[in-house]
């Protein structure tokens, strides 16, 4: 018998060269790794304020990922300033998970907070994204853009003068 031209003699091919090859696991065994994922459900704040006034806020989620959102540890989840990122416009950076309980996937967590309007007239976008510390933003960012408006002056009423009687 003769080899093809380009095989040397006796050679064997790359299977059979490797006999302890180790085959790649079947593509439907292999687990994927847990994601994140929210979807904004709604977001509750007045539309117009005034600099500096303090109003109650409300943010709610769903966890639309295969992680449980937790509060401890290492990389905790919080609701996130966004619109620059961590920024503390609305008197805060970060929100805490409603009552620091973890939320499944498939469910909603409402985050409520107390917020106060930034000193600057004009229209600012109210912005919050879900976090995961240390790791990543994930979801869409839930956002309103809030008016803050120049406080009306107070109307002026005239100051009664006392008028005094002639004096003869």
């Amino acid at each position: 018998t003769s080899s093809p031209p380009d095989t040397p003699p006796n050679s064997k091919s790359r299977t059979d060269a490797i006999p302890n090859a180790i085959t790649p696991p079947n593509p439907t065994s292999i687990s994927e790794t847990a994601v994140n994922g929210a979807q904004c459900i709604a977001i509750t704040a007045p539309h117009q304020i005034y600099p500096g006034q303090h109003f109650n806020a409300y943010v709610t989620v769903k966890n639309t990922g295969d992680k449980t959102w937790g509060h401890g540890g290492h990389s905790p989840y919080y609701l996130g300033s966004a619109n620059p990122y961590d920024n503390n416009y609305w008197g805060h950076g970060r929100i805490e998970l409603p009552h620091r309980h973890p939320v499944h996937p498939g469910h909603e967590a409402r985050f409520e907070f107390k917020a106060t309007a930034p000193h600057t007239i004009g229209n600012h976008p109210f912005a919050w994204r879900m976090v995961q510390e240390n790791y990543e933003w994930f979801g869409p960012i839930c956002q309103i853009n809030i008016n803050v408006i120049k406080e009306p002056h107070p109307t002026p009423h005239p100051t009664p003068h006392p008028t005094h009687p002639p004096h003869p």
